[in-house]
């Protein structure tokens, strides 16, 4: 350089001089004066040419527009790097690092902040300038699926200063659970599935857990905790859930939304459990229920009971009844000679008549009074009942002779609609029992028809059942579910 030879005449001058007018000197006296050691270090700024330390003639200009007061890429200097906060912006849009192939020199900079929103990050080829990386700040936000289109690889992130993922972050992996009626109340995801690797559970707030529900309605939602590999999902028990609502259904999310349309949770990362990481990145799941599994049987117990609703004995042959879980089952309503059918028992955790099948096994005990002579007349039932097969009205009982018409009736029901009938709402009498199903959703609450605009706990509804004798068609009796007189 010029420096070092200008320097080097001016020591040689300087020893020459010191020879001829002080010869006791020595030699090594003079050369190591502290005059000559000043001289000797190097300045605290550098006059080379900009090229041999940031030669990257893009990146020069880059830095060039954030240093205040500056005309000239020669003008940029490490230190008034070090007194700048460079600011860039990713975006689809806008690129400023779109021609830049080298970032030696960056790594002067004391403080480098970087937004990214839906540009592929991993493409600008940081990782090999480690030095430039421990200086960056990194805010992510938008649909990260875009900015790491390979899936998030935090091993890739760690060298940077911070990085932030803004509330509005989402990464949707395209996962998609298959589940069935006997997966579907417990399953594990690991971190990989949801495009998520070398992550590690302790990134993420203290005590973090999460919910995630199925939409259109349906109560059905699921715990979610962490563990070293994934996130266990358990679902969270209700007193009116059934897997019927989820049979055959699916919860989808739609790839390039911007935010979650279907299934979601967040996960929330702590900085200090890990210095470079925080905030939040929505991770949408997919659901599909359509799964089948055969579910556990159905046994029809038909049994004589006394006038107190007290089982006596079986008097028909029980009969088995198996099918997928949740899909409905129905129990046949036979005609027993000297018999009339009264209800279905439904104490003692015993299953309606009509209801569906589940992972365990369920009894329906139906009950029939002893008459006093036989009749050659049929008999249809009028169910009244919510989608969870309980009763939320009295059941109509109708009789008439084999042949003739019958004719059941829809009620309105308060704190109810109306949603399909499963049966033939009309037809003939037949020697057998025929049932018709009038099923409803409720709207929030049971009506208490004495009381306008009132409501009445689900728990205080009784289910009940006529009995009439065959003979005359006389009402003989009515008694709710747990055997008393109403």
């Amino acid at each position: 350089m010029i420096f070092q030879e200008e320097h080097h005449a001016k020591k040689i001058s300087t020893l020459l001089l010191s020879l001829s007018l002080v010869g006791a000197f020595s030699l090594t006296t003079i050369t190591a004066s502290a005059e000559d050691i000043a001289e000797t270090t190097l300045p605290t700024t550098r006059d080379e040419d900009i090229n041999s330390w940031m030669p990257d003639t893009n990146l020069q200009q880059l830095v060039l527009a954030q240093i205040a007061g500056l005309t000239n890429v020669n003008e940029i200097t490490p230190q008034k790097m070090a007194a700048t906060t460079f600011e860039w912006t990713i975006s689809p849009e806008s690129n400023p690092f779109a021609n830049v192939s080298n970032f030696k020199g960056l790594e002067e900079a004391s403080k480098i902040n970087i937004t990214c929103t839906e540009s592929d990050f991993n493409g600008l080829g940081l990782k090999n300038y480690p030095d430039v990386q421990a200086k960056m700040t990194v805010t992510f936000n938008g649909r990260l699926q875009r900015t790491f289109p390979n899936g998030i690889d935090f091993s890739t992130l760690s060298n940077y200063h911070s990085v932030n993922m803004e509330y509005s972050s989402i990464f949707y992996s395209g996962k998609k659970v298959y589940l069935n009626g006997t997966n579907y109340s417990e399953f594990f995801i690991s971190f990989e599935e949801l495009g998520l690797t070398n992550f590690s559970n302790t990134w993420l707030t203290p005590g973090w857990d999460a919910t995630i529900a199925m939409d259109g309605g349906i109560s059905c939602t699921y715990i979610i905790t962490a563990t070293s590999t994934g996130f266990q999902f358990v679902l969270e028990e209700t007193t009116d859930f059934d897997y019927f609502y989820l049979a055959g259904k699916t919860f989808i999310n739609r790839p390039n939304a911007t935010s979650a349309e279907g299934p979601d949770f967040y996960i929330e990362l702590d900085s200090s459990n890990n210095v470079n990481l925080s905030g939040y990145i929505s991770l949408p799941v997919d659901f599909d229920f359509t799964g089948v599994t055969a579910g556990e049987p159905v046994t029809v117990e038909y049994w004589e009971y006394d006038s107190a609703n007290n089982p006596i004995k079986q008097i028909s042959t029980p009969v088995t009844l198996n099918g997928n879980f949740g899909e409905r089952y129905s129990a046949d309503i036979i005609r027993i000679s000297g018999y009339a059918f009264t209800g279905a028992d439904m104490t003692n955790n015993l299953s309606p008549n009509n209801g569906t099948f589940t992972n365990q096994k369920q009894t329906v005990k139906l009950s029939y009074q002893k008459l006093t002579s036989g009749a050659n007349q049929g008999l249809v039932l009028a169910q009244y009942q919510d989608e969870n097969n309980k009763p939320i009205s009295e059941d109509i009982l109708l009789k008439g002779e084999t042949g003739t018409a019958y004719a059941t009736t829809q009620k309105d029901i308060s704190g109810y609609t109306f949603k399909e009938i499963i049966g033939n709402k009309s037809g003939t009498f037949s020697d057998g029992v025929i049932t018709v199903t009038y099923v409803y959703t409720s709207n929030g609450g049971a009506t208490d028809p004495s009381k306008p605009g009132g409501t009445v706990p689900d728990e205080v509804l009784l289910p009940v059942w006529r009995a009439y004798n065959l003979n005359d068609g006389d009402h003989l009796y009515t008694l709710n579910m747990i055997g008393l007189s109403v």
